[in-house]
């Protein structure tokens, strides 16, 4: 059986940033990417700094389980791996736009992951239904609030994320 790849896949990664000087990045394609926690509305360079690394090892994980799949990094949380819902909406609908203005026969298999959660909040719920909408698979932790109900977070409340959950801390 052969092994399934990750070609034709764009993973957007909305985390801290993405370290791409990694030596796990060697042979993982890196596509357009951008910052939204700076004032620079064209921020690139500042979605490769990730100094808080957590956005980092979920691209790394990524990359090594889907080969040939092709990394975007959409920095949300600051270097203390907090966010805004506000700005995490911003990368969300950054992600839409760039599915959204493809032609329709050049788009490729898009996933969101959000390894992030909080207090429910309409306004990400719309944003991920919007994503949804768009073609985009929504990865999301269920909740990393050790021994919580991931139903009581947003996003990994909805169901129309993927919410990926662990037994224990050392899982």
């Amino acid at each position: 059986i052969p092994m399934p790849t990750g070609r034709n896949v764009s993973a957007y990664i909305l985390d801290s940033g993405v370290d791409i000087r990694h030596h796990a990045f060697d042979t993982v394609n890196i596509g357009e990417s951008r910052s939204f926690v700076t004032d620079d509305p064209d921020d690139v360079a500042d979605a490769f700094v990730d100094l808080y690394n957590h956005g980092t090892h979920v691209a790394s994980i990524v990359g090594a389980v889907a080969q040939g799949i092709t990394v975007h990094s959409v920095k949300v949380l600051n270097n203390n791996g907090n966010a805004s819902w506000s700005i995490v909406i911003r990368g969300l609908s950054w992600v839409i736009k760039k599915q959204l203005e493809k032609d329709i026969s050049e788009r490729r298999t898009c996933v969101a992951s959000m390894s992030l959660a909080g207090l429910p909040s309409v306004t990400i719920e719309r944003a991920i239904q919007n994503a949804v909408n768009a073609g985009i698979s929504i990865v999301t932790s269920a909740g990393n609030f050790f021994q919580s109900d991931a139903c009581k977070y947003s996003p990994p409340l909805l169901p129309e994320t993927i919410a990926v959950g662990s037994l224990d801390k050392y899982d």
